[in-house]
């Protein structure tokens, strides 16, 4: 048993960037015992011979049909042999130097990092939770979950191989958005020894793109996972017994999730009268309190429960000039 299974997937990621990520993890040669699982799911025939030329020696390369990112991260899980279990995409990099503590992460269960972020040429980082670097409680990690997207990610994670594996824990193959929470949340489930290391590991390049593509050829499914998931956070919250500010900032939350929605859709021209009124439907079952609610937020909940289709048009059309010029 190794220490780390590294599981990336592959689907006809640039050479540069697959290149740029595989050598990140080899840098760590020194510091870890690991393997490099790289799970093909379906690419054109480029993304082999790069294997066979470059890393045919350091990577376990595997072919699959195609299936999405999920089917592809669950066929990692089945071969990989590591103690942990850390997910890579394929167009990421890892930051090595995190890993030097790796003696004080192999004592936990889950342990957490911060994430780079570089979105538009923009470089942050993303403090996955907000407290103090440490052993930390499973509380903190669920009132992240429920209040934040930073903790979503099953990147820039440590998962132990054996629960995983105990409790069968894979990712939904059938979900659009919300699965990679969903994996998240169902994993915390079943751990309690936690570590937040407070430093990143992981380089993450952010791209709007592949949500709107999700949405462009699962509308549907989409809409239906974004409710989904709204439920399962509501679950938490009344399992862990927190109080109404936080289902408050649950809903307000998935309210935005709803405006981008339609606003994705107006842009698609794909905005019928039909998710125009599952959205308004979904929306007003929500019991909504607006005070100490930012302005911004507060107008794209007001916008969609008086029902301005022409504005939130004419307001998606801005963003997307805007971001075009950005």
């Amino acid at each position: 048993m190794c220490d780390v299974s590294f599981i990336i997937p592959i689907y006809n990621t640039p050479i540069k960037k697959l290149e740029n990520c595989i050598n990140s993890i080899l840098e760590l040669k020194n510091k870890i015992d690991f393997e490099i699982i790289a799970i093909d799911d379906g690419s054109e025939q480029f993304i082999k011979k790069f294997f066979q030329q470059n890393f045919l020696e350091d990577v376990k390369y595997i072919f699959k049909n195609n299936g999405g990112v999920s089917s592809a991260r669950n066929f990692g899980l089945k071969v990989a042999t590591g103690k942990f279990i850390f997910f890579v995409d394929a167009d990421d990099q890892i930051i090595n130097d995190t890993f030097n503590l790796f003696d004080v992460y192999e004592k936990y269960e889950f342990v957490i990092f911060d994430l780079d972020v570089i979105e538009n040429s923009k470089h942050c980082k993303w403090n996955a939770l907000n407290c103090i670097p440490g052993k930390i409680s499973k509380n903190e990690v669920i009132k992240e979950l429920v209040t934040s997207s930073k903790m979503n990610s099953p990147c820039s994670k440590l998962f132990l191989n054996k629960i995983i594996k105990q409790h069968d824990i894979r990712f939904d193959e059938n979900m659009v958005t919300g699965e990679d929470l969903n994996f998240v949340i169902d994993y915390t489930q079943f751990v309690s020894n936690i570590y937040y290391t407070g430093m990143s590991a992981y380089c993450y390049e952010r791209e709007e793109s592949s949500r709107v593509t999700r949405i462009k050829n699962y509308p549907e499914k989409y809409f239906r996972n974004l409710s989904f998931m709204r439920g399962k956070l509501e679950s938490l919250i009344e399992s862990y017994e927190m109080n109404s500010k936080f289902l408050n900032v649950l809903n307000i939350d998935h309210i935005e999730s709803m405006y981008n929605y339609i606003s994705d859709l107006m842009m698609l021209k794909l905005c019928t009268n039909e998710r125009k009124e599952s959205v308004i439907t979904d929306i007003k079952k929500l019991k909504v309190d607006c005070s100490g609610v930012p302005m911004k937020k507060r107008l794209k909940y007001e916008l969609l429960l008086n029902e301005k289709w022409f504005l939130i048009n004419m307001l998606a059309y801005l963003r997307k000039l805007y971001l075009k010029v950005k």
